[in-house]
């Protein structure tokens, strides 16, 4: 359980910052503009954990199904950063 837990809030937080590094979702949450250094940090940060969500995942569940629950993770950390993005748009 606690695998899946670290697994899902790392995707999340990976998902947040890729969202972040775009400069209409980073003004949207935090109401000004991001330098170009701060949106390749994000970015990067982004690419960072989504490496160690997916590593974790098959470090825990091996090769054959970790990276099928690291898919599943994914996509409601998505919809979940999808959803705040639409909420926080209005």
């Amino acid at each position: 359980m606690m695998p899946l837990l670290v697994t899902g809030l790392l995707t999340l937080a990976a998902m947040c910052c890729l969202a972040l590094g775009m400069e209409r979702h980073f003004h949207a949450w935090l109401g000004r503009a991001a330098t170009p250094r701060q949106r390749k940090d994000l970015r990067l940060a982004g690419w960072f954990l989504l490496a160690g969500a997916i590593a974790l995942s098959i470090r825990h569940w091996g090769a054959s199904i970790g990276p099928v629950i690291w898919l599943g993770v994914l996509t409601f950390a998505i919809l979940g950063v999808a959803l705040i993005l639409a909420v926080r748009g209005r």
